[in-house]
């Protein structure tokens, strides 16, 4: 069976998406389908990551603006993309796309859809709809939105690693002791309100009284880049990295991580890694709050708020609180165990 992914990636929508499809692309291709992506040339994309990840990739071009409206140009676009090529699924992940555009793919495929999504903000037509951030048990975010037969997988037991072959590299054998002496700091691959900065300005002020160290990862697209390198290179106990394919290595080292409420959480929970992190964007604050609030994490607010000063209290507290960072670190282990991609292929298959 072919698999088509419709997904984007660049400075305005970020990596996070594109990272999820790989995840589950690469588990149904080593079961034995062929997966064909579908994207967007936006600005300083990952589309080479895909390619680089063994994926055919079509490049989708159309004016987004014109008369027939975005999801009907995205059709189109796919449309002639794929010639007489007919996918057994769509996997659609993109903010833009809703009921309009899955109807137009189901009448003139007849294919199923799984719709990947984690902002319950309209409507969708499809067979599966994935969302898995951490809600409250038994929430039903979409029930307005979505046809009564669909199938629901809500939750972090559906979370999309980046790729499930890696996860003995995230999940940590040994309990860690709650004891803070080096401190990972990445905000995904675009952090446009630089929280970066912020807090390393704050973790400056800590190495002042504390023995720190600091690993620093700078997202492909962060424009603040030579910024934050030139800033780094001055201080002793800072390291950069550049992007790397992955955090598996750094995330097992490292005792506490200051980072934004995107995907790359679900990474840190299976390496029960205590964190501190800010939400950038609506689809991240209801988990971030939620998870805060059961004590998996700490949530400082949005990060455009959240000022040098609040990192430095709250990177303190944790450096001080051993006992609740043991905690933390427990209750993140228990949230995903880096099977979900597995899960969701498995429901995906059957159903054909």
């Amino acid at each position: 069976m072919l698999f088509a992914f419709r997904v984007d990636s660049g400075v305005t929508v970020g990596s996070g998406h594109v990272l999820r499809c790989l995840a589950l692309g690469t588990e149904v291709k080593s079961r034995g389908h062929e997966i064909l992506f579908l994207c967007r040339n936006l600005e300083n994309n990952i589309i080479e990551l895909i390619q680089q990840s063994g994926f055919r990739v079509c490049i989708l071009s159309y004016n987004s603006t014109g008369d027939i409206g975005l999801e009907k140009s995205d059709f189109w676009a796919v449309k002639v993309a794929l010639g007489n090529l007919v996918p057994s699924w769509f996997v659609v992940d993109n903010y833009d796309l809703g009921k309009v555009w899955e109807g137009l793919i189901k009448e003139e495929y007849k294919s199923r859809i799984l719709v990947v999504d984690d902002l319950p903000s309209r409507r969708h037509h499809c067979d599966i709809i994935l969302d898995q951030n951490y809600h409250a048990e038994g929430a039903d975010l979409y029930s307005n939105l979505i046809p009564e037969s669909t199938i629901r997988l809500y939750g972090t037991k559906f979370v999309l690693t980046k790729v499930s072959d890696r996860v003995p590299d995230f999940t940590r054998n040994a309990p860690r002791d709650g004891v803070i002496k080096r401190v990972l700091v990445y905000f995904g691959s675009v952090d446009s309100q630089n929280n970066t900065m912020k807090a390393l300005l704050a973790l400056e002020r800590i190495i002042q009284d504390a023995d720190l160290w600091v690993d620093v990862v700078i997202g492909n697209m962060n424009r603040h880049s030579s910024e934050i390198s030139i800033y780094c290179s001055r201080i002793k106990n800072f390291i950069v990295h550049a992007t790397l394919p992955s955090l598996a290595r750094l995330m097992q080292d490292c005792d506490l991580m200051l980072s934004a409420g995107g995907s790359v959480i679900w990474e840190r929970c299976l390496s029960g890694l205590p964190g501190v992190c800010v939400h950038c964007s609506d689809n991240q604050r209801m988990s971030s709050e939620l998870m805060h609030k059961n004590g998996i994490h700490i949530h400082l607010g949005n990060g455009a708020n959240v000022d040098a000063s609040i990192w430095e209290v709250a990177v303190r507290e944790r450096i001080k609180n051993v006992d609740s960072n043991k905690l933390m670190s427990d209750r993140s282990m228990f949230l995903c165990d880096g099977r979900g991609a597995a899960r969701v292929a498995s429901i995906m298959l059957e159903l054909n």
